[in-house]
Protein backbone atom coordinates (compact mmCIF):
# COMPACT_ATOMS: atom_id res chain seq x y z
CA UNK A 1 0.00 0.00 0.00
CA UNK A 2 0.43 3.34 0.34
CA UNK A 3 3.37 5.09 3.23
CA UNK A 4 0.18 4.46 5.48
CA UNK A 5 2.57 3.03 8.37
CA UNK A 6 1.31 -0.57 7.98
CA UNK A 7 3.26 -3.28 9.61
CA UNK A 8 2.69 -6.87 8.90
CA UNK A 9 1.46 -8.98 11.71
CA UNK A 10 2.22 -12.78 12.54
CA UNK A 11 1.66 -14.34 15.43
CA UNK A 12 3.77 -15.25 17.84
CA UNK A 13 1.45 -17.79 19.62
CA UNK A 14 3.36 -20.29 18.04
CA UNK A 15 6.13 -19.99 20.69
CA UNK A 16 3.79 -20.62 23.43
CA UNK A 17 2.07 -23.75 21.67
CA UNK A 18 5.19 -25.40 20.65
CA UNK A 19 6.35 -25.48 24.59
CA UNK A 20 2.91 -26.67 25.02
CA UNK A 21 3.54 -29.47 22.82
CA UNK A 22 7.32 -30.71 24.47
CA UNK A 23 5.34 -30.64 27.91
CA UNK A 24 2.91 -32.73 26.78
CA UNK A 25 5.89 -35.19 24.90
CA UNK A 26 7.92 -35.16 27.90
CA UNK A 27 4.85 -36.22 30.59
CA UNK A 28 3.87 -38.76 28.22
CA UNK A 29 7.23 -40.30 28.52
CA UNK A 30 7.46 -40.02 32.03
CA UNK A 31 4.49 -41.66 33.08
CA UNK A 32 5.25 -44.42 30.43
CA UNK A 33 8.61 -45.00 31.57
CA UNK A 34 7.61 -45.87 34.69
CA UNK A 35 5.24 -48.44 33.59
CA UNK A 36 6.28 -52.45 33.76
CA UNK A 37 7.64 -52.59 30.25
CA UNK A 38 9.62 -49.96 30.04
CA UNK A 39 11.06 -50.10 26.63
CA UNK A 40 8.35 -50.94 24.83
CA UNK A 41 6.25 -48.42 26.18
CA UNK A 42 8.36 -46.03 25.65
CA UNK A 43 8.27 -46.63 22.50
CA UNK A 44 4.73 -46.34 21.66
CA UNK A 45 4.79 -42.94 23.61
CA UNK A 46 7.63 -41.82 21.34
CA UNK A 47 5.52 -42.56 18.22
CA UNK A 48 2.26 -41.59 20.07
CA UNK A 49 4.04 -37.85 20.86
CA UNK A 50 5.32 -37.45 17.45
CA UNK A 51 1.86 -38.68 15.98
CA UNK A 52 0.52 -36.24 18.39
CA UNK A 53 3.11 -33.38 17.60
CA UNK A 54 2.50 -34.08 13.33
CA UNK A 55 -1.71 -33.92 13.85
CA UNK A 56 -1.09 -30.74 15.92
CA UNK A 57 1.70 -29.18 13.35
CA UNK A 58 -0.76 -30.07 10.50
CA UNK A 59 -3.87 -28.76 12.60
CA UNK A 60 -2.67 -24.99 13.77
CA UNK A 61 0.20 -24.93 10.96
CA UNK A 62 3.01 -24.90 13.44
CA UNK A 63 6.83 -26.64 13.23
CA UNK A 64 7.63 -28.55 16.58
CA UNK A 65 11.10 -27.93 15.69
CA UNK A 66 10.72 -24.44 16.12
CA UNK A 67 9.64 -21.18 15.32
CA UNK A 68 10.54 -18.92 12.30
CA UNK A 69 12.58 -15.87 11.70
CA UNK A 70 9.01 -14.09 10.05
CA UNK A 71 7.39 -14.89 13.65
CA UNK A 72 9.41 -11.18 14.27
CA UNK A 73 7.40 -9.36 11.80
CA UNK A 74 5.06 -6.76 13.63
CA UNK A 75 1.68 -5.52 14.02
CA UNK A 76 0.67 -2.76 11.79
CA UNK A 77 0.68 0.65 13.63
CA UNK A 78 3.60 -0.31 16.03
CA UNK A 79 6.86 1.91 16.75
CA UNK A 80 9.10 -0.57 15.68
CA UNK A 81 11.17 -0.40 18.78
CA UNK A 82 8.42 -2.59 20.26
CA UNK A 83 9.17 -4.98 18.36
CA UNK A 84 13.32 -5.42 18.38
CA UNK A 85 12.71 -8.57 20.98
CA UNK A 86 10.70 -10.18 18.61
CA UNK A 87 13.90 -11.04 16.26
CA UNK A 88 14.93 -13.74 17.93
CA UNK A 89 12.22 -15.86 17.28
CA UNK A 90 13.40 -18.35 14.52
CA UNK A 91 11.61 -20.98 11.47
CA UNK A 92 8.50 -20.99 10.18
CA UNK A 93 5.31 -19.41 11.22
CA UNK A 94 2.32 -19.50 8.63
CA UNK A 95 0.45 -18.68 7.14
CA UNK A 96 2.72 -17.13 4.73
CA UNK A 97 1.76 -14.62 2.66
CA UNK A 98 4.29 -14.54 -0.11
CA UNK A 99 3.84 -18.14 -1.70
CA UNK A 100 0.78 -19.36 -3.93
CA UNK A 101 0.12 -22.80 -5.39
CA UNK A 102 -0.60 -22.97 -9.34
CA UNK A 103 -3.95 -24.62 -8.54
CA UNK A 104 -5.07 -21.76 -6.73
CA UNK A 105 -4.39 -19.54 -9.36
CA UNK A 106 -6.03 -21.87 -11.98
CA UNK A 107 -9.54 -21.29 -10.69
CA UNK A 108 -10.19 -25.29 -11.67
CA UNK A 109 -10.36 -28.09 -9.61
CA UNK A 110 -7.69 -30.68 -10.67
CA UNK A 111 -6.23 -34.07 -8.56
CA UNK A 112 -2.74 -32.78 -9.84
CA UNK A 113 -0.38 -31.08 -7.09
CA UNK A 114 2.90 -29.60 -6.44
CA UNK A 115 5.68 -29.75 -3.90
CA UNK A 116 3.90 -27.38 -1.18
CA UNK A 117 2.42 -27.83 1.97
CA UNK A 118 -1.02 -26.22 2.95
CA UNK A 119 -2.19 -25.36 6.21
CA UNK A 120 -5.66 -25.09 6.97
CA UNK A 121 -8.44 -26.53 9.79
CA UNK A 122 -7.72 -30.13 10.66
CA UNK A 123 -10.91 -32.07 8.97
CA UNK A 124 -9.27 -35.64 8.47
CA UNK A 125 -6.14 -37.42 10.26
CA UNK A 126 -3.60 -38.32 7.80
CA UNK A 127 -2.37 -41.66 9.78
CA UNK A 128 -6.54 -42.44 9.67
CA UNK A 129 -6.61 -41.80 6.06
CA UNK A 130 -3.92 -43.58 3.85
CA UNK A 131 -3.85 -43.86 0.36
CA UNK A 132 -1.84 -44.75 -2.50
CA UNK A 133 -1.57 -41.35 -4.69
CA UNK A 134 -2.03 -37.71 -4.27
CA UNK A 135 -4.93 -38.32 -7.07
CA UNK A 136 -6.17 -40.41 -4.45
CA UNK A 137 -5.80 -37.87 -1.21
CA UNK A 138 -7.44 -35.25 -4.21
CA UNK A 139 -10.62 -37.69 -4.49
CA UNK A 140 -10.81 -37.95 -0.92
CA UNK A 141 -11.13 -34.89 -0.41
CA UNK A 142 -13.45 -34.13 -2.86
CA UNK A 143 -15.46 -37.28 -1.57
CA UNK A 144 -15.77 -35.95 1.51
CA UNK A 145 -16.86 -32.74 0.67
CA UNK A 146 -19.75 -33.98 -1.39
CA UNK A 147 -21.13 -35.99 1.63
CA UNK A 148 -20.79 -33.55 3.83
CA UNK A 149 -23.58 -31.99 6.01
CA UNK A 150 -24.51 -29.49 7.48
CA UNK A 151 -24.94 -30.99 10.93
CA UNK A 152 -21.29 -32.24 10.56
CA UNK A 153 -18.62 -31.46 12.93
CA UNK A 154 -15.84 -30.75 10.74
CA UNK A 155 -16.11 -28.64 7.65
CA UNK A 156 -15.97 -29.12 4.47
CA UNK A 157 -12.78 -30.26 2.44
CA UNK A 158 -11.23 -28.45 -0.08
CA UNK A 159 -7.43 -28.37 0.71
CA UNK A 160 -5.28 -31.89 0.58
CA UNK A 161 -1.93 -32.94 1.56
CA UNK A 162 -0.11 -36.17 1.10
CA UNK A 163 3.06 -37.52 1.89
CA UNK A 164 4.47 -39.18 -1.30
CA UNK A 165 7.87 -39.81 -0.29
CA UNK A 166 8.58 -43.51 0.60
CA UNK A 167 10.87 -42.44 3.31
CA UNK A 168 7.95 -40.54 4.95
CA UNK A 169 8.04 -37.04 5.36
CA UNK A 170 8.65 -34.52 7.83
CA UNK A 171 11.82 -36.39 9.17
CA UNK A 172 9.95 -39.26 9.10
CA UNK A 173 7.85 -38.78 11.56
CA UNK A 174 4.92 -39.07 8.77
CA UNK A 175 4.42 -42.41 6.73
CA UNK A 176 4.04 -42.51 2.79
CA UNK A 177 0.45 -42.41 2.10
CA UNK A 178 -0.24 -40.18 4.80
CA UNK A 179 -3.36 -37.89 3.45
CA UNK A 180 -4.38 -35.19 5.64
CA UNK A 181 -7.99 -33.53 4.52
CA UNK A 182 -7.98 -29.59 5.25
CA UNK A 183 -10.76 -26.77 5.18
CA UNK A 184 -9.53 -23.06 4.41
CA UNK A 185 -12.67 -20.09 4.54
CA UNK A 186 -10.94 -19.41 1.41
CA UNK A 187 -8.92 -22.26 -0.46
CA UNK A 188 -7.18 -19.89 -2.69
CA UNK A 189 -5.70 -17.43 0.35
CA UNK A 190 -4.81 -21.41 1.28
CA UNK A 191 -1.43 -20.13 4.14
CA UNK A 192 1.65 -22.74 2.68
CA UNK A 193 3.59 -24.22 5.37
CA UNK A 194 6.52 -25.01 3.24
CA UNK A 195 7.59 -25.13 -0.52
CA UNK A 196 9.50 -26.48 -2.92
CA UNK A 197 12.96 -27.89 -1.88
CA UNK A 198 11.62 -27.31 1.83
CA UNK A 199 8.79 -29.64 1.52
CA UNK A 200 8.12 -33.58 1.77
CA UNK A 201 4.81 -32.75 0.58
CA UNK A 202 2.83 -32.45 -2.49
CA UNK A 203 -0.64 -30.46 -2.04
CA UNK A 204 -3.23 -29.16 -3.91
CA UNK A 205 -6.74 -27.26 -3.44
CA UNK A 206 -10.38 -27.89 -4.75
CA UNK A 207 -13.31 -26.07 -5.72
CA UNK A 208 -16.43 -26.59 -4.08
CA UNK A 209 -19.28 -26.92 -7.29
CA UNK A 210 -20.90 -23.51 -6.10
CA UNK A 211 -17.84 -21.77 -6.18
CA UNK A 212 -17.38 -23.07 -10.11
CA UNK A 213 -20.49 -22.40 -11.17
CA UNK A 214 -20.37 -18.79 -10.29
CA UNK A 215 -17.54 -18.41 -12.71
CA UNK A 216 -18.86 -16.67 -15.65
CA UNK A 217 -16.99 -16.95 -19.25
CA UNK A 218 -14.89 -13.62 -20.14
CA UNK A 219 -17.14 -11.67 -22.97
CA UNK A 220 -14.31 -9.40 -24.01
CA UNK A 221 -10.25 -9.97 -25.12
CA UNK A 222 -8.39 -9.81 -21.53
CA UNK A 223 -6.44 -6.47 -22.07
CA UNK A 224 -6.71 -4.21 -19.18
CA UNK A 225 -5.59 -0.52 -18.36
CA UNK A 226 -3.63 0.02 -15.29
CA UNK A 227 -4.86 3.05 -13.37
CA UNK A 228 -2.23 4.04 -10.46
CA UNK A 229 -3.83 7.30 -8.51
CA UNK A 230 -1.27 9.57 -6.53
CA UNK A 231 -1.09 13.49 -5.73
CA UNK A 232 1.62 15.97 -6.56
CA UNK A 233 3.77 15.87 -3.01
CA UNK A 234 7.52 15.08 -4.38
CA UNK A 235 7.28 11.76 -2.23
CA UNK A 236 4.68 10.49 -4.29
CA UNK A 237 6.40 12.02 -7.94
CA UNK A 238 9.19 10.30 -7.42
CA UNK A 239 7.76 6.73 -6.67
CA UNK A 240 5.10 7.70 -9.41
CA UNK A 241 8.56 8.27 -11.69
CA UNK A 242 9.98 5.03 -10.64
CA UNK A 243 6.71 3.09 -10.93
CA UNK A 244 5.51 4.46 -14.33
CA UNK A 245 9.70 3.95 -15.70
CA UNK A 246 9.24 -0.20 -14.41
CA UNK A 247 6.11 -0.56 -16.18
CA UNK A 248 7.00 0.48 -19.60
CA UNK A 249 10.23 -1.68 -19.25
CA UNK A 250 8.30 -4.93 -18.30
CA UNK A 251 5.53 -4.14 -20.99
CA UNK A 252 8.25 -4.23 -23.90
CA UNK A 253 8.73 -7.57 -22.61
CA UNK A 254 7.52 -10.78 -24.32
CA UNK A 255 4.22 -12.23 -22.42
CA UNK A 256 2.97 -8.31 -21.94
CA UNK A 257 0.01 -9.28 -24.06
CA UNK A 258 -2.65 -8.49 -21.42
CA UNK A 259 -1.09 -5.22 -20.26
CA UNK A 260 -2.68 -2.32 -22.30
CA UNK A 261 -2.80 1.81 -21.37
CA UNK A 262 -1.76 3.36 -18.11
CA UNK A 263 -3.27 6.01 -16.57
CA UNK A 264 -2.10 8.25 -13.72
CA UNK A 265 -5.49 9.65 -11.57
CA UNK A 266 -4.01 12.52 -10.08
CA UNK A 267 -6.11 13.66 -7.07
CA UNK A 268 -5.10 16.95 -6.70
CA UNK A 269 -7.24 19.26 -8.84
CA UNK A 270 -4.82 20.60 -10.87
CA UNK A 271 -2.02 19.48 -13.45
CA UNK A 272 1.82 18.66 -12.22
CA UNK A 273 5.02 18.77 -13.70
CA UNK A 274 5.07 15.05 -14.61
CA UNK A 275 1.78 15.58 -16.96
CA UNK A 276 4.07 15.52 -20.43
CA UNK A 277 6.34 12.69 -18.45
CA UNK A 278 3.26 10.39 -16.79
CA UNK A 279 -0.18 9.55 -18.96
CA UNK A 280 -2.45 11.34 -16.09
CA UNK A 281 -5.53 12.08 -15.70
CA UNK A 282 -7.05 14.78 -12.91
CA UNK A 283 -9.75 14.88 -10.46
CA UNK A 284 -10.54 16.59 -7.35
CA UNK A 285 -9.30 16.30 -3.75
CA UNK A 286 -11.85 14.90 -1.27
CA UNK A 287 -12.77 17.68 1.24
CA UNK A 288 -10.79 18.00 4.14
CA UNK A 289 -13.89 17.85 6.16
CA UNK A 290 -14.11 14.81 4.65
CA UNK A 291 -11.25 13.38 4.71
CA UNK A 292 -10.82 14.16 8.77
CA UNK A 293 -7.28 14.20 7.81
CA UNK A 294 -7.13 10.87 6.29
CA UNK A 295 -5.61 11.34 3.00
CA UNK A 296 -6.13 8.03 1.54
CA UNK A 297 -9.65 8.37 1.71
CA UNK A 298 -8.73 10.19 -2.06
CA UNK A 299 -8.21 7.00 -3.53
CA UNK A 300 -11.53 5.90 -3.24
CA UNK A 301 -12.98 9.29 -4.50
CA UNK A 302 -10.24 9.44 -7.27
CA UNK A 303 -11.45 6.43 -8.73
CA UNK A 304 -14.60 7.17 -8.37
CA UNK A 305 -14.47 10.56 -10.30
CA UNK A 306 -12.27 8.90 -12.74
CA UNK A 307 -14.35 6.40 -13.65
CA UNK A 308 -17.36 8.62 -14.57
CA UNK A 309 -15.72 11.24 -16.53
CA UNK A 310 -12.64 9.71 -18.06
CA UNK A 311 -13.55 6.03 -18.08
CA UNK A 312 -15.17 5.96 -21.45
CA UNK A 313 -12.29 7.30 -22.98
CA UNK A 314 -10.29 3.96 -22.96
CA UNK A 315 -10.62 0.84 -24.80
CA UNK A 316 -9.89 -1.84 -22.44
CA UNK A 317 -12.87 -3.82 -20.51
CA UNK A 318 -10.68 -4.06 -17.29
CA UNK A 319 -8.83 -2.27 -14.96
CA UNK A 320 -5.77 -3.16 -13.02
CA UNK A 321 -5.54 -0.94 -9.93
CA UNK A 322 -2.32 -0.10 -8.34
CA UNK A 323 -0.23 1.81 -6.07
CA UNK A 324 3.25 4.24 -6.75
CA UNK A 325 5.54 1.81 -4.22
CA UNK A 326 4.30 -1.05 -6.65
CA UNK A 327 7.24 -2.24 -8.62
CA UNK A 328 6.66 -4.38 -11.95
CA UNK A 329 8.75 -7.69 -11.64
CA UNK A 330 7.44 -9.51 -14.91
CA UNK A 331 4.27 -8.96 -17.28
CA UNK A 332 1.45 -8.97 -15.19
CA UNK A 333 -1.71 -11.89 -17.48
CA UNK A 334 -5.27 -10.55 -16.56
CA UNK A 335 -5.07 -12.90 -13.50
CA UNK A 336 -9.37 -13.00 -13.29
CA UNK A 337 -10.78 -15.98 -13.27
CA UNK A 338 -13.84 -14.60 -15.36
CA UNK A 339 -16.15 -12.06 -16.39
CA UNK A 340 -17.51 -11.17 -13.14
CA UNK A 341 -14.54 -12.81 -11.01
CA UNK A 342 -11.92 -9.81 -10.47
CA UNK A 343 -8.22 -11.07 -8.99
CA UNK A 344 -6.59 -9.19 -6.02
CA UNK A 345 -4.26 -9.86 -3.28
CA UNK A 346 -4.95 -11.47 -0.26
CA UNK A 347 -3.97 -9.25 3.30
CA UNK A 348 -4.09 -11.68 6.35
CA UNK A 349 -4.62 -8.30 8.66
CA UNK A 350 -7.97 -7.94 6.73
CA UNK A 351 -10.45 -9.86 9.42
CA UNK A 352 -13.85 -8.70 9.71
CA UNK A 353 -14.98 -11.86 11.39
CA UNK A 354 -12.92 -10.33 14.13
CA UNK A 355 -15.43 -7.38 14.51
CA UNK A 356 -18.29 -8.34 13.49
CA UNK A 357 -20.77 -5.84 15.20
CA UNK A 358 -19.20 -3.46 13.36
CA UNK A 359 -18.74 -5.02 10.10
CA UNK A 360 -22.45 -5.23 10.08
CA UNK A 361 -23.15 -1.37 10.45
CA UNK A 362 -21.66 -1.77 6.87
CA UNK A 363 -23.30 -4.46 5.37
CA UNK A 364 -26.57 -4.48 3.22
CA UNK A 365 -27.43 -7.43 5.12
CA UNK A 366 -26.04 -8.66 8.34
CA UNK A 367 -24.45 -12.42 8.64
CA UNK A 368 -22.36 -14.31 11.17
CA UNK A 369 -18.97 -13.79 12.07
CA UNK A 370 -18.28 -17.51 10.43
CA UNK A 371 -20.31 -16.10 7.38
CA UNK A 372 -17.31 -12.70 7.52
CA UNK A 373 -14.83 -15.27 6.65
CA UNK A 374 -16.25 -15.54 3.09
CA UNK A 375 -15.72 -11.49 2.57
CA UNK A 376 -12.37 -10.84 0.43
CA UNK A 377 -9.46 -9.92 2.45
CA UNK A 378 -8.09 -7.49 0.52
CA UNK A 379 -7.83 -3.75 -0.29
CA UNK A 380 -8.59 -2.51 -3.98
CA UNK A 381 -4.99 -2.38 -4.91
CA UNK A 382 -3.37 -5.20 -6.31
CA UNK A 383 -6.83 -5.73 -8.15
CA UNK A 384 -7.86 -6.09 -11.50
CA UNK A 385 -11.59 -6.09 -12.31
CA UNK A 386 -14.02 -5.36 -15.08
CA UNK A 387 -14.19 -1.91 -15.59
CA UNK A 388 -18.49 -1.96 -15.15
CA UNK A 389 -18.40 -4.03 -12.13
CA UNK A 390 -15.58 -1.04 -10.37
CA UNK A 391 -18.49 1.22 -11.83
CA UNK A 392 -20.81 -0.69 -9.45
CA UNK A 393 -18.13 -0.92 -6.48
CA UNK A 394 -16.69 2.24 -6.51
CA UNK A 395 -19.37 5.02 -5.69
CA UNK A 396 -20.16 2.08 -2.73
CA UNK A 397 -16.58 1.66 -0.99
CA UNK A 398 -16.61 5.88 -1.18
CA UNK A 399 -19.36 6.28 0.76
CA UNK A 400 -18.86 3.45 2.80
CA UNK A 401 -15.26 4.41 3.57
CA UNK A 402 -16.28 7.83 4.38
CA UNK A 403 -18.97 6.50 6.97
CA UNK A 404 -15.93 4.13 8.61
CA UNK A 405 -13.89 6.84 9.34
CA UNK A 406 -16.92 9.00 10.42
CA UNK A 407 -17.54 6.37 12.50
CA UNK A 408 -15.23 6.72 15.51
CA UNK A 409 -15.64 2.66 16.95
CA UNK A 410 -14.92 1.60 13.42
CA UNK A 411 -12.42 4.11 12.57
CA UNK A 412 -10.56 3.07 15.68
CA UNK A 413 -10.34 -0.79 14.91
CA UNK A 414 -9.79 -0.25 11.33
CA UNK A 415 -7.11 3.15 11.09
CA UNK A 416 -5.34 2.96 8.58
CA UNK A 417 -6.71 0.26 6.85
CA UNK A 418 -10.14 1.43 6.54
CA UNK A 419 -10.81 2.35 3.00
CA UNK A 420 -9.30 -1.70 2.44
CA UNK A 421 -12.10 -2.50 4.54
CA UNK A 422 -14.46 -0.18 2.46
CA UNK A 423 -13.51 -1.92 -0.84
CA UNK A 424 -13.72 -5.39 0.85
CA UNK A 425 -17.19 -4.28 1.97
CA UNK A 426 -18.49 -2.69 -1.25
CA UNK A 427 -17.62 -6.13 -3.16
CA UNK A 428 -19.60 -8.29 -1.00
CA UNK A 429 -22.26 -5.71 -0.91
CA UNK A 430 -22.44 -5.98 -4.72
CA UNK A 431 -22.20 -9.44 -4.79
CA UNK A 432 -18.32 -9.76 -6.71
CA UNK A 433 -16.03 -12.31 -5.04
CA UNK A 434 -12.42 -12.06 -6.07
CA UNK A 435 -10.12 -14.57 -6.99
CA UNK A 436 -7.03 -14.39 -4.55
CA UNK A 437 -3.28 -14.57 -5.09
CA UNK A 438 -0.66 -14.22 -2.76
CA UNK A 439 2.42 -14.15 -5.74
CA UNK A 440 0.39 -11.37 -7.03
CA UNK A 441 2.58 -9.28 -4.90
CA UNK A 442 6.29 -9.13 -2.71
CA UNK A 443 6.87 -7.55 0.38
CA UNK A 444 10.12 -7.12 1.35
CA UNK A 445 12.04 -7.66 3.60
CA UNK A 446 9.25 -9.62 4.80
CA UNK A 447 9.84 -11.98 1.35
CA UNK A 448 13.19 -12.58 0.34
CA UNK A 449 13.16 -14.16 -3.63
CA UNK A 450 11.53 -13.06 -6.41
CA UNK A 451 10.15 -16.25 -6.96
CA UNK A 452 6.82 -16.26 -9.05
CA UNK A 453 6.16 -12.81 -8.02
CA UNK A 454 4.61 -10.25 -10.40
CA UNK A 455 4.87 -6.93 -8.45
CA UNK A 456 7.24 -5.83 -5.45
CA UNK A 457 5.80 -3.44 -3.13
CA UNK A 458 8.07 -1.83 -0.86
CA UNK A 459 6.01 -0.06 1.96
CA UNK A 460 8.03 -1.35 4.60
CA UNK A 461 11.74 -0.62 6.05
CA UNK A 462 14.61 -2.47 4.77
CA UNK A 463 17.51 -2.99 7.45
CA UNK A 464 19.96 -5.21 7.91
CA UNK A 465 23.19 -5.42 9.92
CA UNK A 466 27.42 -4.81 8.00
CA UNK A 467 27.15 -8.30 7.14
CA UNK A 468 23.24 -8.17 5.51
CA UNK A 469 21.56 -9.91 8.11
CA UNK A 470 17.79 -8.51 8.47
CA UNK A 471 17.09 -6.64 12.04
CA UNK A 472 13.76 -6.24 12.50
CA UNK A 473 12.75 -3.38 14.80
CA UNK A 474 16.28 -1.53 14.88
CA UNK A 475 17.35 0.78 11.84
CA UNK A 476 20.09 -1.09 10.20
CA UNK A 477 23.81 -0.25 9.48
CA UNK A 478 22.62 -0.85 5.84
CA UNK A 479 18.89 0.08 5.07
CA UNK A 480 16.44 1.05 2.22
CA UNK A 481 13.49 2.62 3.67
CA UNK A 482 11.19 4.73 1.00
CA UNK A 483 10.22 7.00 4.59
CA UNK A 484 13.86 8.53 4.18
CA UNK A 485 12.90 10.25 1.40
CA UNK A 486 9.61 11.91 1.62
CA UNK A 487 10.55 15.42 1.07
CA UNK A 488 13.75 14.69 -1.63
CA UNK A 489 14.45 12.14 -4.51
CA UNK A 490 16.70 9.29 -3.43
CA UNK A 491 20.13 9.64 -4.62
CA UNK A 492 20.99 8.43 -8.28
CA UNK A 493 23.88 6.06 -6.47
CA UNK A 494 23.13 3.98 -3.25
CA UNK A 495 25.39 2.28 -1.21
CA UNK A 496 26.60 -1.59 -2.10
CA UNK A 497 24.41 -3.78 -0.01
CA UNK A 498 26.37 -6.60 2.37
CA UNK A 499 26.96 -10.26 1.11
CA UNK A 500 23.88 -11.46 2.74
CA UNK A 501 21.20 -8.98 1.89
CA UNK A 502 18.15 -10.98 0.49
CA UNK A 503 17.44 -11.28 -3.81
CA UNK A 504 13.92 -9.17 -3.54
CA UNK A 505 15.62 -6.30 -1.62
CA UNK A 506 18.60 -6.22 -3.85
CA UNK A 507 16.21 -5.88 -6.51
CA UNK A 508 14.24 -3.39 -4.44
CA UNK A 509 17.39 -1.18 -5.10
CA UNK A 510 18.44 -2.02 -8.59
CA UNK A 511 15.27 -0.60 -9.85
CA UNK A 512 15.28 2.70 -8.43
CA UNK A 513 18.79 3.28 -9.25
CA UNK A 514 18.14 2.67 -12.57
CA UNK A 515 15.09 4.76 -12.80
CA UNK A 516 17.01 7.31 -11.13
CA UNK A 517 19.91 7.13 -13.47
CA UNK A 518 17.77 6.67 -16.69
CA UNK A 519 15.09 9.69 -16.22
CA UNK A 520 15.21 13.21 -16.95
CA UNK A 521 15.89 15.67 -14.39
CA UNK A 522 16.48 13.61 -11.51
CA UNK A 523 18.40 15.46 -8.62
CA UNK A 524 21.58 13.84 -7.36
CA UNK A 525 21.48 14.55 -3.83
CA UNK A 526 23.77 11.76 -2.32
CA UNK A 527 23.37 10.16 1.15
CA UNK A 528 24.79 12.02 4.10
CA UNK A 529 24.42 8.88 5.92
CA UNK A 530 23.49 5.06 6.00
Amino acid sequence: MADDGRRRRRGLHGAAVCSAIAMVVLVLLVVVSRSSSVMSRVQQAEDAAFTSMVALEHAVGIDPQGISEGAASTQRGKPRGQVAAASAVVSKLVPSPSSSSKLAQSGATTCSGERIEYNGELVTWGSTNMVASAEECCNSCSRQAAAHKPTDKVERCNTWVFCGRAEGCNHGRSKFGECWLKHNARADAAGVMSKGDNSDWTSGLTQFPEEAAAIVPFVHDKVYRTITTADDKVYNQWQMRVHYYQWKKVKAMPGSEDMGGFTRILHGGREDSLMDEIPTDVVDPLPPHMTKGFVVLSRPNAIHQWLKNFGHKYPEKYLMMSEPDHLWLRPIPNLMAGEHTPAAFPFFYITPQKEPDITNRFLDKPITAKEMKQIDPIGNSPAMIAKGDLEIVAPKWHNISVAIKHDPEADKAWGWVLEMYGYSFAAWNSGIRHKLYPSFMAQPPWDKHISDFYILHYTYGCDYDEQGVFTPGKVGKWRFDKRRFSGRYPPKTYPPAPAKVPELTRKLVEIVMEAANALPDWPDQPLDHM
